[in-house]
């Protein structure tokens, strides 16, 4: 092989590991323990926002959506749109039975009356890895379904999830106020729920911590192990040169 192309093929080579160093996030749960996840923090000023509203969050790249929803208990009753608010305890939910009470516990995540869902939506594909609650009144058992989703909630029936792309049922039905891992694959959608079949339960959502397949964007500095693949590339082209003008 001669010097110009043994030059080509460890360009090549060094412009591969470069291109390799996209970051694999990895996090056990149930905490957001790896400083590389994507944390959404949910807390914040009062807020009840308005029925069919959007919160937009964006943290490392990936952008997350909130909305929320009222179910009402009766057989076959469809999703309506709800407001999704905001408080120091987190994000809640004012259906539209209850309507913007004062009284904390009424806007929280409540299965008193209507069923309440908050859908979390990703721009990304995310392994949601653990959510954090703060319980008000009552209990804080939850129910909650991951999935992809295909079509719009408003109209849709709870038992008509799975036709939009949602996977089984989970619950946590550990009490008080707490961070739980959540149980799923990759995922573009996490719909979290006052646990389905009971009425005792209110809680806020605190926080979210998610996992995604990260690319550093154009012009980032190398990982350090890129770093000495480059390094060590070029050492060896150095010292083929030199033996080659020594023979001539």
């Amino acid at each position: 092989m001669n010097t110009r192309n043994l030059i080509v093929l460890l360009i090549a080579f060094v412009a591969l590991s470069a291109t390799a160093s996209a970051t694999s996030i990895n996090c056990q749960p149930p905490y957001c323990v790896n400083s590389d996840n994507v944390l959404f923090n949910l807390t914040g000023s009062g807020s009840y926002g308005s029925y069919g509203n959007v919160r937009t969050y964006t943290s490392d790249g990936l952008t997350m959506t909130v909305t929320s929803f009222g179910l009402a208990r009766d057989q076959g009753a469809t999703f309506q749109a709800a407001a999704t608010g905001r408080w120091g305890g987190g994000l809640g939910v004012s259906d539209q039975f209850e309507g913007f009470s004062t009284s904390s516990y009424k806007h929280t995540v409540d299965n008193n009356g209507y069923y309440n869902f908050v859908l979390f939506q990703f721009d990304k594909p995310v392994d949601p890895l653990s959510l954090s609650i703060t319980q008000y009144n009552g209990d804080s058992d939850v129910s909650y379904w991951s999935g992809n989703l295909t079509g719009p909630m408003i109209g849709q029936t709870l038992a008509g999830l799975s036709g939009l792309g949602f996977g089984g049922m989970y619950t946590n039905t550990t009490s008080g106020s707490r961070t739980f891992s959540l149980t799923s694959p990759t995922v573009n959608a996490l719909l979290v729920a006052a646990k389905i079949g009971q009425s005792n339960d209110y809680f806020k959502i605190k926080d979210i911590c998610v996992d995604y397949e990260k690319t550093p964007p154009p012009g980032e500095i190398p990982e350090p192990s890129t770093y000495a693949t480059m390094g060590g590339a070029l050492l060896g082209l150095g010292v083929f040169i030199a033996r080659r003008r020594k023979k001539a």
